[in-house]
Parts: structure tokens; sequence; C-alpha cells
């Protein structure tokens, strides 16, 4: 029915797609896309009724970095999913990055690495962890001394800038709250960070914010 490539097929298959398979929520997306006045065509009906649902993974254009795309009529319609909001940042952080650091080289990541992403680049070693937290001072009270910590039982990143990024609901603090939140936080396990080290900014079309903390040895 479909002429998928092999490699396409395979993401597809690892996804739980199959031959003739009927999306279990497809009543559901069809009220939902009515509801919302979206035109449902017979081909899109069709659509929806082989792939709805599927979260496929694929390689990023960046290397060691896994992309997604979702067939999920609910989340396309929210969009501000929080996991989807967590797996596009990362996606775009790690892009930043790569634009951002000269000589960068991605470090081989494993699954029990402490960190989301870690590099070296202009001679020095880089840890990124990314996390999502509700509510925000909750959340980042906990990025703060549960990654620090962990950062701390790793010797060998002893020698490593650390970034800590918590994903937050936008509209319960302000930004300069967040910053002196922050600040104070750190103190707490004994670190000294300058306002310019802690940025705060929303992420477009979602109900999501993002605050990075750097860390220098």
């Amino acid at each position: 029915m479909y002429g998928f490539s092999k490699k396409t097929l395979d993401y597809l298959q690892y996804a739980g797609w199959y031959e003739c398979r009927e999306c279990e929520q497809l009543d559901e997306y069809k009220r939902i896309l009515n509801q919302e006045e979206f035109e449902l065509s017979d081909t899109i009906e069709q659509f929806l009724k082989s792939f709805g649902g599927l979260l496929v993974k694929h390689p990023h254009a960046m290397p060691n970095v896994i992309d997604y795309v979702h067939f999920d009529v609910i989340k396309a319609i929210n969009g501000s999913d929080p996991d989807w909001v967590k797996d596009w940042l990362e996606t775009e952080f790690a892009f930043f990055l790569a634009q951002s650091y000269r000589d960068l080289k991605w470090q081989h990541q494993t699954p029990d690495d402490t960190f989301d992403f870690t590099f070296h680049a202009d001679g020095k070693q880089y840890a990124i962890n990314i996390e999502q937290y509700q509510p925000t001072q909750t959340g980042l009270k906990k990025l703060i001394e549960g990654d620090w910590n962990k950062h701390l039982q790793r010797t060998d990143y002893d020698n490593c800038a650390l970034t800590l990024v918590g994903i937050h609901p936008k509209t319960e603090m302000k930004p300069a709250d967040i910053e002196k939140f922050v600040m104070t936080e750190t103190k707490k396990v004994g670190l000294e960070i300058p306002h310019y080290d802690i940025k705060t900014a929303f992420i477009p079309k979602t109900d999501y914010a993002f605050t990075a903390v750097m860390i220098e040895p």
C-alpha cells in the first residue's frame, strides 16, 4: 500500500506501525478535528487510521542527536505538550551549540550518562542537562540541587563547564524573579552565579519557558 524506503520502514516499524494498522484513537481524533473546524478528507482520515498516534524517532542532521515526528492530533492541536517541548528544546539546543562553539566535538552518549549532552570545544569540556519541571520554583530548586550534585559525583567532569536547563510554565514567574531565585538557590549549594550566566526565554507557540544556568569550573 505504501512505498517506503527500507530505512523509513525500519523507523516506522520500530515505532509500532504495521500493514493494515488501525489507530485506536481515530474516533477521538476525528471528533477533535471536527470540533476545531478542520476539514477532514478521506485521505486524511485514512492516514490517521494507519499512522495516528505514532511517535517516530530518527537521527537528526546533527551527529548523535535524535529527532522525532509524531502523528498525535491532540498534541498537535494543543501545541504545548511538555514532552514535545523537551524534545524540541534538546534538538534546537544541540543545533545552537554546534553553531556557537568552535571545533565542537560531540562525545558518545550511553544510557547511563548523567547529562544529556557532553562535548569538547575550544579546548574545554562541557556538559548540559535539560529537565522538565513544574511548578517553576520547586523545579528549578530540584534542578540546581540534584544536577549539581550529580556533577560533583562525576570525577571525570571536575574541570567541566556545566549548563543546567529547566523547562517550566512561562506564566508563574517573571524572568527577573527567576534570576533572583536562581542566584539565591545556587548560593545554598556554594555557587556564586553572575546574573549574565542566567537566561530565561519563552519557547514560541507553547505555554513554557526555559531557564539556563551556566556554571563555570
